[in-house]
């Protein structure tokens, strides 16, 4: 079964340019645009890992969403007659709808079911002065690209933050309410506390006054019965 088309916008759809001199890290970037109403799982690869780095090398984007994705190339002797053969590989998939675990289904994807897109890696070193125009064009665009790439990251920035800011003022919100429960709870607290001493000093004063009662009520029955022994006393003499 032949594999699935590419769904997502790969720009550039090619090649990876790299602008020298290599002495140190030098960045080109993708930018992965997802067209559809579908979730679409991501990841990068390349032939020569440990050359290079990404940033995110997988991850998820959104229905008519995108991402901006930073490939680093570790410096290195940058020699113009050694040909490069360095490829990358933007592999993608179709989330199922609903919760699910990207890692999962990476490890269960079957490979019909797997989209990819293959990019060779072109290395452009700076032109000398007093070279023609024509050889200096890649170059330029290369730093148009570069210039635009850079400013698609700037706007994805720019959104994180706006998206970041609007979940820490509903988390305020919320902390806000909570608080307010809290107080409420302790407020009711307070009341029960209240009741239930007000109770407890309802009770002992009860039990002080039966104590009373019960103590007179002895008495009566004492002198009651000193009165009738006097009178039977009085009976018998």
């Amino acid at each position: 079964m032949a594999k699935q088309e590419q769904v997502l916008n790969i720009d550039p759809q090619h090649e990876l340019k790299f602008q020298g001199p290599f002495s140190t890290m030098v960045s080109s970037y993708l930018k992965l645009q997802n067209p559809t109403d579908s979730t679409i799982l991501f990841k990068i690869k390349t032939t020569a890992p440990k050359k290079y780095c990404v940033r995110p090398n997988s991850g998820v984007i959104e229905p008519k969403g995108q991402m901006i994705v930073q490939v680093c190339l570790q410096p290195f002797d940058y020699d113009p007659n050694e040909k490069n053969k360095h490829k990358f590989m933007v592999q993608t998939m179709i989330a199922p709808e609903g919760d699910f675990n990207a890692e999962t289904l990476w490890k269960e994807a079957k490979p019909e079911n797997l989209m990819d897109t293959k990019l060779k890696c072109v290395f452009e070193y700076p032109v000398e002065s007093g070279t023609s125009g024509t050889q200096s064009s890649p170059v330029s665009a290369t730093r148009d690209d570069t210039s635009n790439f850079v400013n698609d990251v700037a706007s994805s920035a720019d959104g994180e933050l706006l998206k970041a800011s609007k979940e820490v003022k509903i988390l305020r919100e919320e902390e806000t309410s909570l608080r307010q429960e809290n107080f409420k709870l302790k407020e009711e607290i307070l009341h029960l506390q209240k009741q239930t001493e007000a109770l407890r000093q309802t009770s002992s004063r009860s039990q002080v006054k039966v104590e009373p009662v019960y103590q007179a009520h002895y008495i009566i029955i004492a002198i009651l019965t000193g009165i009738v022994g006097i009178i039977l006393g009085k009976f018998l003499l």
